[in-house]
C-alpha cells in the first residue's frame, strides 16, 4: 500500500511542471480581437495545413514545419468531422472560423509538450534520478523566455522540446545502462530526422548519433535520421528543390534569412550586436555555460561514454549558438533544451566532487531565476494583451458608425482579413480564389512594394477609386506609422529606418486608439503610381 502512494506521490509532483504548461497557454492565449496579430506564422501554418487537407504540397516549406503541418491537417479533419456535419464545405469552414481551429491545434500541441515532459520525467524517476532531478530536467523548455511567448503561437517552436525531451531520455538511458540496443539507437536516429522535419535549427543535435558506444548501434542511429526525415516530409517531396535551395541561400549569405552579401558570415559588428542581444535576452543560457563545464571538470568524470556525451553536448551547443550569431533570434536557442535536459541530470546526479552542494545550489538558482524572467514576461504580456484588447475594442466600437464605408486596410491591423492574407501568401495564393468569395471587396494597401492587393490580386489606384465609389465613405485602418511616413524594419539586432514613400491618398485623422488609426480618405493622389498601375 505505502508502495503504491509513493508511486502515486511522485507521479503527481512529476504532473506540477507539466500543469504549468497548460497554465501559461491558457494565460497567454490571445482573444480573438488580438489574435488577428498572430497571422505570421500562425496562419501560415493553418493554411498550409488546409493544403494538406485538400491534398496538395504545402507551399511554406523554409524549416520545412511539414510535421507540424501534418499534426494541423488531422486536427482540421477532426474538428471539421465532428463540429460541422452537413455544413458548409472544409475549406469555408476554416477561412471563414481560423481562430477556433488555431486555437484547437495550439491546445493539442501544449498537450503534447506535457505529456512529453510527463513521460521524461517518469523515465528520469525509473533510471534512478532524484525526484528533484527529474522535475528540474522537465521544466528545461522554461528556461528560455521565448519557449513561454511561443506556447500560444502555433510555429514548429513548441515541439521542439517534445522532440527534445524524447533525444535527452535516450542519451541519458544509453549513459545509466551503458548499452545501446538496436531498437534505441533507430529510435534515437528516428527522434533527431523528425526534429529536423520540425525544424532545420535541429541540426547541431544530430552529433548525438555518435553517442552509442557500439559501432553497430551508431550506424542504425545514423541510418535512421534520413530514413525518418523523408518519411516526416512526404507532403512536400515534389518541393525538395526549393527547400535546399533555400537552405543554400541562408549557408552562403550574410544577411538574415538568405539575403545579403555572398558570405558565411555577417560583418564583425553585427556579429557583436546578435552577441549582446541573445546575452540580454537569454542570461542563463550564458550563465550555464559557464557554470556547466566547472561542475563538469569537478565532477571528474571517469567513464569514457559519460565524457563523450559531454563533448557531444557542448559541440552541439557551440554549433546551434554559430547557426543563431548568423540567423539571430532568441527563439533558435530552443534545440538546447534537449541539451540541458541532458546536462542538468548528469551533472546534479554526481556526487563526489568538491563543493557540489554549492554549484548545485548556483545552477539550481539560475534556472529558478530564468524561470522568474519568464514569469514575469508572461504577467507583462498578459497584462498588455488585456489592454490592447481593450484598445481594440474600443477602436471597433467606435468604428461602428463606419461599418457601411468601403475600407482600406494597412499592414499590421488586427482585423482577420490581413491575418488570412499574410496566411494565404506563405499559402501561394491557393485560396485567394475563396477568400474573395467569403470576404469581397478587401482592399490591403502595402508600402513596400507600393500596392494595393486584394486576396490574389493586384488592384491599380483608378481600380481601388472604383470600387471605393460604390459605397458613401471611404474609411482607411491602420497603424498611425501610416500616416505619420515612419517605417522601420528589424533585422536580426538591426534597425533600419526604411525611406518615406508617398502615400495613394490623402487622409483626415477620424481617431487613433494605441496602435490603430482610422482615416478618412480626403482625396485620391492621382500623381502616384503603384506595382499594378500601367507604366510601371
Amino acid at each position: 500500500m505505502r508502495t503504491w502512494l509513493g508511486h502515486l506521490g511522485k507521479t503527481a509532483a512529476l504532473c506540477l511542471v507539466p500543469a504549468s504548461f497548460f497554465y501559461i497557454h491558457s494565460q497567454l492565449f490571445p482573444p480573438p480581437a488580438v489574435h488577428a496579430f498572430y497571422g505570421d506564422p500562425d496562419y501560415g501554418y493553418l493554411l498550409n495545413s488546409l493544403l494538406i487537407v485538400c491534398g496538395l504540397a504545402p507551399a511554406h516549406i523554409d524549416h520545412p514545419g511539414t510535421l507540424l503541418q501534418l499534426l494541423g491537417a488531422l486536427v482540421i479533419r477532426l474538428k471539421y468531422f465532428w463540429g460541422h456535419p452537413g455544413g458548409a464545405d472544409i475549406v469555408s469552414a476554416v477561412l471563414l472560423a481560423p481562430y477556433e481551429y488555431l486555437r484547437l491545434i495550439s491546445e493539442v500541441m501544449i498537450a503534447i509538450l506535457a505529456g512529453a515532459a510527463l513521460l521524461f520525467g517518469l523515465g528520469l524517476n525509473r533510471l534512478g534520478y532524484s525526484l528533484l532531478v527529474a522535475m528540474i530536467a522537465q521544466s528545461a523548455p522554461l528556461w528560455l523566455p521565448d519557449a513561454w511567448i511561443y506556447s500560444v503561437h502555433v510555429s514548429p517552436e513548441i515541439l521542439i522540446p517534445v522532440v527534445g525531451f524524447g533525444v535527452a531520455y535516450l542519451l541519458l538511458r544509453i549513459r545509466c545502462l551503458n548499452h545501446c540496443s538496436n531498437k534505441e539507437a533507430a529510435i534515437l536516429g528516428a527522434l533527431l530526422g523528425a526534429g529536423l522535419a520540425l525544424k532545420m535549427n535541429m541540426l547541431p543535435l544530430l552529433i548525438f548519433v555518435l553517442v552509442p558506444s557500439e559501432r553497430r548501434s551508431r550506424l542504425i542511429a545514423i541510418a535512421a535520421v534520413p530514413c525518418a526525415f523523408v518519411v516526416s516530409t512526404i507532403p512536400i517531396w515534389p518541393r525538395y528543390g526549393a527547400l535546399f535551395d533555400w537552405l543554400e541561400r541562408i549557408t552562403t549569405h550574410q544577411a538574415t534569412y538568405g539575403t545579403g552579401n555572398a558570405g558565411w558570415f555577417p560583418a564583425v559588428s553585427v556579429l557583436a550586436s546578435n552577441f549582446a542581444l541573445l546575452i540580454q535576452e537569454n542570461p542563463a543560457f550564458f550563465y550555464l555555460l559557464i557554470l556547466l563545464p566547472i561542475v563538469a571538470a569537478a565532477s571528474h568524470l571517469k567513464r569514457s561514454s559519460d565524457r563523450r556525451l559531454l563533448v557531444c553536448c557542448w559541440v552541439a551547443l557551440i554549433v546551434l549558438f554559430s547557426m543563431v550569431m548568423k540567423q539571430v533570434a532568441t527563439r533558435y536557442l530552443l534545440p538546447s533544451t534537449a541539451v540541458w535536459a541532458v546536462l542538468v541530470p548528469l551533472i546534479m546526479s554526481q556526487n563526489r566532487y568538491p563543493g557540489r552542494h554549492v554549484l548545485r545550489a548556483i545552477t539550481v538558482l539560475i534556472l529558478a531565476a530564468a524561470i522568474f524572467t519568464g514569469g514575469k514576461k508572461m504577467v507583462i504580456s498578459r497584462y498588455s494583451s488585456l489592454q490592447e484588447e481593450r484598445q481594440i475594442l474600443d477602436f471597433f466600437r467606435e468604428l461602428e458608425p463606419y461599418r457601411d464605408c468601403a475600407r482600406i486596410y494597412g499592414a499590421g491591423v488586427p482585423y482577420v482579413e490581413f491575418a488570412l492574407h499574410l496566411g494565404n501568401l506563405a499559402a501561394f495564393e491557393t485560396f485567394a480564389g475563396r477568400l474573395q468569395e467569403l470576404y469581397p471587396d478587401t482592399i490591403f494597401y502595402e508600402n513596400f512594394p507600393e500596392q494595393f492587393r486584394s486576396f490574389g490580386q493586384g488592384f491599380s489606384r483608378k481600380k481601388v477609386e472604383e470600387i471605393m465609389g460604390r459605397k458613401k465613405c471611404e474609411i482607411v485602418v491602420a497603424r498611425p506609422s501610416l500616416a505619420e511616413h515612419s517605417h522601420t524594419l528589424l533585422l536580426g539586432s538591426t534597425v533600419i529606418q526604411l525611406k518615406e514613400s508617398p502615400l495613394p491618398f490623402q487622409l483626415e485623422t477620424i481617431l487613433i486608439r494605441g496602435q490603430l488609426g482610422l482615416y478618412r480618405i480626403a482625396k485620391f493622389n492621382s500623381k502616384w503610381k503603384g506595382v499594378f498601375d500601367e507604366g510601371i
